[in-house]
Order: structure tokens, then sequence, then C-alpha cells
């Protein structure tokens, strides 16, 4: 019978790590090593550089930080995961920016844009916007009632001959929905998009690209699939 490939690495790392009985540790990196090229590949690093299980380096492999990480919760007082790049801290690293390996939260953080909120003038991450006008989350929920404007204005835009009357609206303005401060910034779509870059001759792409839902959740298709219903499609 062949020796599991994990037995190798979990005799190597008892070695450095004191905090995790021998038999606990062996289960542990058998449970996470199972492929047998893996295993070989993880200890001939570990020979190479026995130091990668205490130093807290970036470049450490995926696999020994899934096994690191373990063996912490099981009660590793030696073994340290790699730090990130972006927050220092010492952690699991499945991303990469920049060429270096990142926590989830940096890598969540490095895509989002800050902006100044066009309505509430607050400094804040980026939802949405219209045209030139950048909205925070919570100013673009606020204004969620205004959908139905939005989409007449959208399709003049695509038809500019088109009488905005026969999509159940008179003309493509935005009035705020009471109680609510914001209102959407209206320029004509021959001159400026809303959402997306326009054509030739400065019709936007779609009607769906036109509009930004933040995240696409399912309650905005619900809210954008009722908007087509009242204008009449």
């Amino acid at each position: 019978m062949s020796e599991h490939p994990g037995r190798p690495i979990a005799e190597l790392i008892s070695t450095v790590e004191a905090g995790v009985p021998a038999d606990r540790l062996r289960e542990i990196v058998a449970a996470i090593v199972v492929r047998p090229h893996s295993g070989a590949r993880q200890l001939g690093q570990l020979h190479v550089d026995p130091g990668l299980l205490t130093s807290a380096d970036n470049a450490m492999p995926t696999l020994l930080q899934r096994i690191i990480a373990a063996l912490l919760e099981a009660g590793a007082t030696s073994v340290r995961l790699p730090r990130c790049t972006g927050c220092g801290l010492e952690r699991m690293l499945p991303e990469r920016l920049d060429g270096h390996r990142v926590c989830s939260k940096c890598k969540k953080r490095a895509g989002t844009r800050a902006i100044t909120c066009h309505c509430c003038r607050r400094e804040r991450q980026l939802a949405s916007f219209v045209g030139d006008a950048d909205y925070c989350g919570a100013c673009w929920r606020d204004m969620y009632g205004q959908a139905s404007a939005i989409f007449v204005a959208a399709a003049h835009g695509l038809i500019p001959s088109l009488d905005p009357a026969v999509l159940g609206g008179s003309s493509p303005s935005f009035p705020p929905r009471p109680g609510a401060g914001c209102a959407w910034p209206w320029t004509s779509p021959t001159t400026e998009r809303i959402g997306s870059q326009p054509l030739p001759g400065g019709r936007p792409s779609s009607v769906s690209s036109m509009i930004s839902w933040p995240a696409r959740r399912p309650s905005c298709r619900r809210r954008a699939a009722g908007t087509a219903g009242s204008t009449g499609r």
C-alpha cells in the first residue's frame, strides 16, 4: 500500500509546529493533500525553503495556506499564514493584485471607486451613475421610484423621433419621488450618455446599458420588469 501523499508533509511540519498533536496534524494534512502530484510539489517546496512555514511569506502556495489555516484553527502556535500586501494582516490570500497575493477584502476594496455623490455630496463608494453624475448606494436606492421615467428617456434617446407619450410618458423629465431629495440629472441623449458610451450620432448603444443598476440584484430586475410592463412594452 502506497504512502499517503500528505504524510511526509505532516512529518516535516511536525518538526516546526508543536502546538498540534502529531496524530491530529497528520489528519489535517491528509484531509487537504489528496493528490499525489500536489503533495510531491508541496513537499519539494518545503524541502527547498522550510522557512515558508513560519515566515508569513506573501508568495506562499495556496495549498500550504490551506494547511496552515487548518492547523491554526486546531491550536497551532508556530506556523503563520502569509501577510497580505494590501492590509498587512496574516490571512488566506486567494486573490492577486498588481502581481502580489492579497486577501479578498483588499481585492474588493481595490475594485471600488470613491466618488463625491451627486445627491448627498458626501465621499462614498460608487454604486451607479447617470451621465456624469455619480451616486452612492443609499441615494441610488432612494431614486428607484424614478425607474419609469428613466426607461422613457432611454427609449426616447434610442429613437429620437419617437414621441415619449407613446411609451407612457409625456417628456423625459425626472420629477423627484415624494419625500426623496435626489433627482436625476437629465441631458439630451444626443449629447450625453446615460450609463454607457454613445454610438455614432450620439445615441446610446442600448436601453439596458443606459440604466446601471447596483449589482443587478433580483429586486432590481423585478423593478426593471415592472417598469417595462408599465410603459406598454
